[in-house]
Parts: C-alpha cells; sequence; structure tokens
C-alpha cells in the first residue's frame, strides 16, 4: 500500500474576508484532506516539488 503523498502548503491566510484553504493546491490536487506540510524537506508530491524546484530558477 503506498503512503499518501505530503503536498506543500503554500497557503498565507488569506484575507481578513477570505481565510478559508482554497479547494486545490497549488499542484492542482483537490484538497479534501490532503497530507501538508510548509517545510520543503517534507513534501513527497512530485507536481510540487517540480513547482518547488522552477522557483529556483533564474
Amino acid at each position: 500500500m503506498s503512503k499518501k503523498a505530503v503536498h506543500y502548503d503554500d497557503f498565507d491566510g488569506g484575507t481578513e474576508s477570505d481565510t478559508d484553504h482554497p479547494d486545490t493546491l497549488m499542484c492542482g490536487t483537490e484538497s479534501d484532506d490532503p497530507v501538508m506540510s510548509t517545510y520543503r524537506n517534507d513534501v513527497t508530491c512530485k507536481r510540487c516539488l517540480k513547482i518547488i524546484e522552477s522557483w529556483s530558477k533564474p
């Protein structure tokens, strides 16, 4: 049985009028009940890792 992927939680808290998490994560996965981390080293989702990697490229 495979483990659930750990997604990167890039949610910054929203605005005063909208503090709910978005319906989809930054990688496009539905955010029903995902395992998320704010630490980039804990992330195992391949799509999240590609997005994080692209941030460091010029």
